[in-house]
């Protein structure tokens, strides 16, 4: 999953540099344009691709799939169940608190404008984003096999507080501040990759499509809501840069939310995966 979705990112630290050069030398109409041919080259490609082309193809199953019929649907916990639980109420907590975060990418830019960067700084703090979204998609990723899920969202979780502090730090010192920048695709990466584990680590297989489903309304609310709120913040405070301490606020209030969590999950009997 991380491997998969590292593309984005990648596509995401190219072209912001080539779209920045575009609108200075250009104009923005032009540059607009071009991500709207982009966009739909790519969207085209992909459809066709999958059109001509299904994952059974190749031997693999979308998520989900049975391998075979044969597989044991019983390992895990019913939607219904699961529904009633405090683990249940406490991961869509820390999951509404993690993407609270989200926001903050498209928040970098006017940071940097801040913190007094060149137009080619701004381009190159935004891109650092990026690549950390396509890094640490695969860190995470390898986190959950190595450590397992649990250990993986404690490090997760307290790294995204550590890049907040870096970010606050970026006045002193440019390093901190590009490398806050960097671990700013920890948000991302934690949404897209570590929600999924835990909820199969918790809830098994048996329902998860039914039970991340829920889970996913909770993400994608807390992350669309993200970016009106660092707005709303900006606007009362007049500086970007303050919006960084709600971000600390936020992740510091998810761990300990995760340590209320697996505690919770330990006493209700919820844990079926490493």
């Amino acid at each position: 999953m991380g491997i998969a979705s590292m593309s984005g990112g990648i596509v995401g630290a190219v072209m912001n540099m080539i779209v920045e050069n575009v609108v200075k030398t250009s104009g923005w109409r032009i540059g607009y344009k071009l991500l709207g041919v982009t966009m739909f080259i790519m969207m085209v490609g992909a459809c066709a691709a999958f059109a001509w082309r299904t994952p059974d193809d190749v031997g693999s199953h979308p998520l989900g799939k049975a391998e075979s019929t044969s597989v044991d649907t019983d390992t895990g916990t019913p939607a219904a169940t699961a529904r009633k639980t405090g683990t249940y109420r406490l991961i869509i907590l820390f999951t509404a608190l993690l993407c609270g975060t989200v926001g903050f990418s498209q928040a970098l830019s006017p940071i940097a404008n801040e913190y007094g960067l060149t137009d080619n700084g701004v381009s190159v703090f935004v891109s650092l984003s990026m690549i950390g979204i396509i890094v640490l998609k695969m860190v995470v990723g390898i986190g959950i096999d190595r450590l397992g899920v649990r250990k993986t969202s404690f490090v997760s979780t307290i790294a995204l507080m550590a890049a907040f502090i870096l970010l606050l730090l970026g006045r002193m010192n440019r390093l901190s501040m590009d490398a806050g920048a960097f671990m700013m695709g920890l948000p991302m990466s934690i949404s897209m990759i570590l929600i999924q584990a835990m909820v199969l680590h918790l809830f098994g297989k048996r329902d998860f499509v039914k039970i991340y489903s829920d889970i996913s309304i909770a993400l994608n609310l807390a992350s669309n809501f993200s970016f009106t709120l660092i707005g709303w913040v900006a606007t009362m405070t007049g500086r970007y840069v303050d919006t960084v301490f709600m971000g600390l606020i936020f992740s510091g209030l998810a761990l300990a939310v995760v340590i209320w969590l697996y505690r919770t999950a330990d006493r209700e009997g919820y844990g079926w995966t490493a």
